[in-house]
C-alpha cells in the first residue's frame, strides 16, 4: 500500500525521514525509510572518540538526495519493517519518479547485489552512469576528503571560532534538533574543505527544555517546539551568525528565506527573551516586538499571561535633566523621570551664575551619549522624594533604573571617567544590578585620580554661565557680536517654552540665549502650572519642537534682538530649518510684516502654502480665498505701501483730533464669515462640558459688539477675570466686554491684515486732547470727518500710521486747510521736498486766515518763537 508524507530529513545518502503531514495535534508521526535496492557510500561518524571519515563521495551523495527532497511531499511502499518498527526499507518516488533509480542514473549510488529484480531495473541505469563517468564513477581521481572539525575535539576554541567569522553570516546546514533552540550546526566552508560542526544556542531566546535537572519529562510546549524548529531547519541550508561564545558554548542567531528562526519561534508562543543574550542577538528589536505580539495574544507560553506594569522597558531619551537623572519616553508618548540606580552625580545647582565643572560634564556625557537614542530601562527601586518644594503636595516617587544603550550600562562609563561616584549603600538597601561591576569602575577611577576622584575633589574648577534671559541690555550688547558672525553659532537647545522659542547654550560666547523663530507665530502650547490651557495645536507644536531639538546640537542665525531681550532669527537640526519643517506641518503661520523681511521667505511661504493644501494643524479648516477678494486685498495693500496714492475710505473711528482710522470702501465684508465661525463655535460648545476656547492677550478672535450684537474680527488687549479688552481689527474701535462674548476663528480669517487703518493729517500740528484747545480741536475734526466717506491722498507713511491729505467733495477745500482755517491745528515748520508749492500756499493760506481771526490756538495772538516765522522745506529756510 502506498503512503504519502512530508521528508523531515535526509540523515545519509540513501535514508529519508518521513513524516505525516496530515496529522493533526501535535508532532506527527514518522517513519525511518531506507531505499532499497540501492547502496551508497557511508556518511563519517564518531565512534569510541574517534572520527571515522566519510566515504568517498558519501558527501556529494548525501547533499545530493538532500536538496532533491527535503521538504517535499512523496510516496513512499514499505518493503521490509526491522524490529524497531519506525525503521524500514521501501520504495520512495517523487512525483512519480523513483528516487532509488535516479540516484542509481545520478551515479550517486549502485545496484545492491543479490537481487534479480533490482538487477533488472536498476542494472542498465548504473551501467550507463558508469559508462558516462559520472557521480562516484568520475574517472579523474577522488575526491577532496573533508575535514571536520568539531566542538567535541580537544582543544577545541569556541572563542577563536566566533572571532574568525566576525559576526558575518556563514552558510550552513542544521543537521540535528535536540530542542527548539539547541542544536547541531555543520557549518560550510567558505573556501577549502574544513567543516565545523559545533552545538549551536539561538541567542536572545530561551524555549521550553526536553529534559531538566529535576526530570526526564520535556517541558510544557518543548516537543512541539522543537517540531517547528526541526520542520524550517532539519537538514536546511541556513545562514548562522556566531554571536557570543560562553566558554564552548556557542550562541548565535540562524535565519532562512522566511526570516529569523528566533523571531517566529517568539512570536508563535515557543520562546521567551533570554535577558542576558538579547543585547548581543542579531535582529533583537524584532524578536522583542514577537514576544508582545505573543503576550497580547496569549500563546502557548504565555496562555496564562496577566498583563501587569512591568519594571522593564524600552524607551526613548528626551531630556538629559542631570549627570545622574534622565526622562524617558516610550513609545505611546508617556514621559518618565528616571534616576540611575546606585549614582550620584554632583550638584547642578548655580550659585553666582557658576557651576560645577564635574555637573556640567557629566549632564554633558549624557546628552552626547543617549539624547535621542532607544535605551533599556530596568526600574529597580523607588524611593519618595523629599525635595518637593512645597511640604502639602502629594510625595512624588522617584523611581531608580539601570539604563542600558545597545546592552551596556551607561553608569559604568560616568563613573569610569569619574564623572559620578557610587552610592554606598546598607546592606539591606536595594542597588544596581551592577553594583559589583559600579564599585570596580569606581575603584580604577580613583587609581587612576580621574574626574572627581583628583587631587583637586576638596576645591572643584568651576565654569560661568552668562545667562542673557531677561536681561534686554546686556542682550543687545551681544547682539553686534552675533550679527558680525560670518557663520552660524553653534549651540545646544537647553530649553523649549513653546514650538517656536528656545533657550540656546552658544559654548563659543560661553552664554545661554532666549531665541524666538523669526518670521512665524506657534500656538500657544498649555502652562506648566496647569493654569491655562493651549491654543489649537499648540501643543502638538510645542512636542514637536520638544522631541526634535531639545538638548541636541543645532545651528541659529540671530537677525535681531526685542525690546524683552528676545533675539530673533532661525534655527537648524541637521541643517534642516526648523521654521520650515513646523510651517509644513501646519504647527506656525508666518507673521505678516515680519516674515517677508527674512532671508528664508520663499521657502517659509511655500511650506505655509503646503500645509494649507493638504489643510494640516492649525489649517484644517481652511478654505481657498475667493479670488476676487484676494485681487481686492492685493490692490488695497498696495495702494498703502505705494506713497500718493488715492483711495476712497470711511472714517470709522476717533481717537482724538489727530488719530483715527480709515476703512477702504473696497474692503470685502468679512461679518458673515465671522458669524458662521462663532455658531459653530457656539453649537460645539453646547455639547461639551469643558471650555473649548481660552482667550489670550495678542490673539485674534471674534468678538460680538455690544452695540449691535454682530460678529467682527479683534485682537484681544487685555484679559481680567472675565472681562477682555479688544480692539476692532477693521473698524478701529475698542471696548470692553465679556469673555463669554469672544470666539475663535479660522486661521483663514485670523491672518487676514487689517482692513482698518491708522491716519492723521498729514503736515499738521494738531493740539492733543489734553493741550489747550485739543477738547474742541477733536470736536471739530470729528464733525468734519468723523463717519464721512471720503477721497484720501497717502503723501506719507510713518510706520503703520498713514499721513493723509483728506478731500471733502462737499467742500473745495481739502480737510486739512479747513482744519488749519479753523485755527485748531497749525503747520508743521520741517517740510519734505516732495510737497508741492500748490499745495504749500493753499495751506499756507488757510492758516494765515486763523491767524488773522485769531481763531483758536490763535487766539491770543501770534506765538512769540521766531522760528514759526519761517516755513524749512527741505532744510531751505523761507520768511511767511
Amino acid at each position: 500500500m502506498a503512503l504519502q508524507g512530508l521528508v523531515k530529513a535526509v540523515p545519509n545518502g540513501d535514508t529519508l525521514v518521513i513524516m505525516n503531514a496530515a496529522h493533526k495535534g501535535g508532532p506527527p508521526p514518522e517513519k525511518r525509510v531506507t531505499l532499497s535496492g540501492i547502496v551508497v557510500p557511508r556518511i563519517g561518524y564518531k565512534k569510541d572518540d574517534t572520527f571515522v571519515a566519510d566515504e568517498d563521495y558519501a558527501w556529494e551523495a548525501r547533499e545530493f538526495l538532500r536538496k532533491l527532497v527535503i521538504g517535499k511531499n512523496v510516496t513512499f511502499q514499505v518493503e521490509h519493517t526491522l524490529e524497531d518498527k519506525d525503521r524500514c526499507f521501501g520504495s520512495v518516488f517523487l512525483e512519480g519518479e523513483n528516487i532509488a533509480a535516479l540516484m542509481v542514473e545520478r551515479g550517486w549510488a549502485k545496484v545492491r547485489p543479490g537481487n534479480e529484480k533490482n538487477a533488472e531495473l536498476l542494472g542498465p541505469l548504473e551501467l550507463a552512469a558508469s559508462t558516462a563517468g559520472v557521480g562516484l564513477h568520475q574517472k579523474d581521481g577522488k575526491p577532496v576528503p573533508r575535514t571536520v572539525v568539531s566542538d567535541q575535539d580537544s582543544g577545541f576554541n569556541a572563542q577563536a571560532l566566533v572571532d574568525k567569522f566576525k559576526g558575518k553570516p556563514q552558510q550552513a546546514i542544521v543537521e540535528m534538533v535536540f530542542s527548539a533552540s539547541n542544536m547541531r550546526v555543520l557549518v560550510l566552508p567558505n573556501s577549502g574543505s574544513t567543516f565545523h560542526n559545533i552545538s549551536l544556542s539561538l541567542s536572545g531566546i530561551r524555549c521550553p527544555a526536553m529534559k531538566t535537572a529535576n526530570s526526564d519529562a520535556p517541558e510544557p510546549f518543548a516537543l512541539e517546539a522543537r517540531f517547528f524548529t526541526e520542520t524550517r531547519l532539519l537538514h536546511r541550508d541556513v545562514n548562522v551568525i556566531l554571536e557570543v561564545a560562553d566558554s564552548n558554548r556557542i550562541y548565535g542567531t540562524i535565519t532562512v528565506p522566511q526570516g529569523n528562526i528566533a523571531e517566529a519561534l517568539t512570536r508563535n508562543g515557543f520562546a521567551k527573551i533570554s535577558t542576558w543574550s538579547i543585547a548581543k542577538c542579531t535582529g533583537a528589536v524584532a524578536i522583542k516586538q514577537a514576544e508582545t505580539e505573543a503576550k497580547k495574544a496569549r500563546l502557548r507560553l504565555w496562555k496564562d499571561y496577566v498583563p501587569q506594569q512591568t519594571n522593564e522597558f524600552d524607551a526613548k531619551v528626551v531630556e538629559i535633566v542631570s549627570g545622574d537623572t534622565i526622562v524617558v519616553a516610550t513609545e505611546d508618548g508617556v514621559e518618565s523621570r528616571i534616576s540611575l540606580s546606585s549614582l550620584r552625580s554632583p550638584s547642578l545647582k548655580l550659585t553666582d551664575g557658576r557651576a560645577n565643572i564635574y555637573a556640567i560634564e557629566a549632564k554633558e556625557h549624557l546628552r552626547s551619549r543617549i539624547i535621542g537614542k532607544k535605551v533599556h530601562v530596568s526600574v529597580e527601586y523607588t524611593r519618595e522624594d523629599s525635595t518637593t518644594a512645597n511640604p502639602q503636595a502629594p510625595k512624588q516617587v522617584r523611581k531608580f533604573a539601570t539604563v542600558k544603550l545597545n546592552g551596556e550600562n551607561i553608569s559604568l562609563k560616568l563613573v569610569a571617567d569619574g564623572l559620578s561616584e557610587v552610592v554606598k549603600h546598607r546592606a539591606d538597601d536595594p542597588r544596581s544590578a551592577d553594583y559589583d561591576l559600579l564599585m570596580v569602575s569606581q575603584q580604577a577611577a580613583e587609581k587612576a585620580g580621574k574626574g572627581l576622584f583628583g587631587q583637586n575633589k576638596t576645591s572643584v574648577t568651576s565654569k560661568l554661565v552668562n545667562d542673557l534671559t531677561g536681561d534686554p541690555q546686556r542682550a543687545k550688547a551681544f547682539l553686534p557680536t552675533f550679527t558680525r558672525e560670518s557663520s552660524k553659532l553653534s549651540g545646544v537647545v537647553e530649553f523649549v517654552a513653546n514650538g517656536g522659542r528656545f533657550k540656546v547654550a552658544v559654548p563659543r560666547h560661553m552664554c545661554v540665549v532666549p531665541l524666538a523663530l523669526a518670521g512665524l507665530r506657534c500656538p500657544a502650547c498649555s502652562r506648566r502650572d496647569g493654569q491655562g490651557e493651549a491654543e489649537p495645536f499648540g501643543d502638538e507644536a510645542y512636542q514637536f519642537s520638544r522631541s526634535l531639538v531639545l538638548q541636541r546640537d543645532v545651528e541659529i542665525e540671530i537677525e535681531a534682538c526685542d525690546r524683552g531681550g528676545t533675539f530673533l532669527g532661525h534655527l537648524y537640526i541637521n541643517k534642516v530649518l526648523l521654521s520650515v519643517e513646523l510651517l509644513k506641518r501646519g504647527y506656525a503661520y508666518l507673521q505678516e510684516g515680519s516674515a517677508d523681511r527674512s532671508n528664508h521667505f520663499a521657502e517659509m511661504s511655500q511650506a505655509q502654502t503646503a500645509a494649507q493644501k493638504q489643510r494640516l494643524g492649525i489649517w484644517r479648516d481652511y478654505q481657498e480665498p475667493d479670488p476676487a477678494e484676494l485681487q481686492r486685498l492685493q490692490e488695497a495693500e498696495e495702494k498703502k505701501s505705494a506713497g500718493k496714492e488715492i483711495m476712497q475710505v470711511t472714517v470709522t473711528e476717533m481717537t482724538n483730533a489727530n488719530s483715527f482710522y480709515v476703512r477702504p470702501t473696497s474692503a470685502p465684508p468679512l461679518e458673515s464669515r465671522i458669524s458662521a465661525c462663532a455658531q459653530r463655535h457656539l453649537e460645539q460648545q453646547s455639547e461639551s462640558s469643558m471650555p473649548l476656547f481660552t482667550a489670550r492677550v495678542s490673539a485674534v478672535v471674534g468678538a460680538q459688539f455690544t452695540a449691535d450684537n454682530v460678529w467682527y474680527r479683534a485682537r484681544v488687549l487685555k484679559l481680567s477675570g472675565d472681562q477682555a479688552t479688544v480692539v476692532y481689527l477693521d473698524y478701529g474701535n475698542s471696548e470692553t466686554l465679556p469673555v463669554s462674548r469672544l470666539c475663535p476663528l479660522d486661521q483663514t480669517l485670523a491672518a487676514l491684515p487689517a482692513q482698518a487703518y491708522e491716519a492723521r493729517f498729514a503736515y499738521l500740528k494738531v493740539p492733543a486732547l489734553t493741550d489747550d484747545f485739543g477738547v474742541e480741536a477733536a470736536e471739530y475734526v470729528d464733525s468734519l470727518i468723523g463717519g464721512r466717506t471720503l477721497t484720501v491722498q497717502i503723501e506719507n507713511k510713518d510706520g503703520n500710521v498713514l499721513e493723509l491729505l483728506l478731500s471733502d467733495p462737499e467742500s473745495e477745500k481739502s480737510a486739512n486747510a479747513r482744519l488749519l482755517q479753523s485755527g485748531y491745528a497749525r503747520l508743521k515748520r520741517k517740510l519734505p521736498r516732495w510737497v508741492s508749492k500748490e499745495l504749500i500756499d493753499e495751506l499756507r493760506e488757510a492758516e494765515r486766515y486763523a491767524r488773522s481771526k485769531h481763531l483758536g490756538i490763535w487766539e491770543y495772538g501770534d506765538v512769540p518763537d521766531s522760528d514759526d516765522e519761517q516755513l524749512d522745506i527741505g532744510g531751505l529756510r523761507i520768511r511767511k
